[in-house]
């Protein structure tokens, strides 16, 4: 059995510090979140796994889908992971 990143519906990618300003829609000031909605921005992401209800309303409100536990443990069954 192969792993979501294996699989090629999950990639890992790194910010430079210097492209977030450490605020997210929101007021959200998490240093992951805010890197995590700058990635999604650049590299055209449909979609960001979150499963805090602020930072899903600062993905949101960035104009990207947010997927929450319950997607993303429904999306592995399918794939059967």
């Amino acid at each position: 059995m192969s792993g979501p990143v294996e699989a090629g519906w999950l990639r890992v990618e790194k910010v430079e510090d210097s492209k977030y300003d450490h605020t997210a829609p929101g007021g959200l000031r998490g240093e992951s979140e805010c890197k995590c909605i700058v990635l999604a921005q650049e590299t055209g992401a449909r979609a960001v796994f979150t499963s805090c209800k602020k930072a899903r309303a600062a993905v949101e409100a960035s104009g990207i889908v947010a997927v929450g536990t319950w997607g993303l443990l429904v999306r592995a069954a399918v794939e059967r992971f």
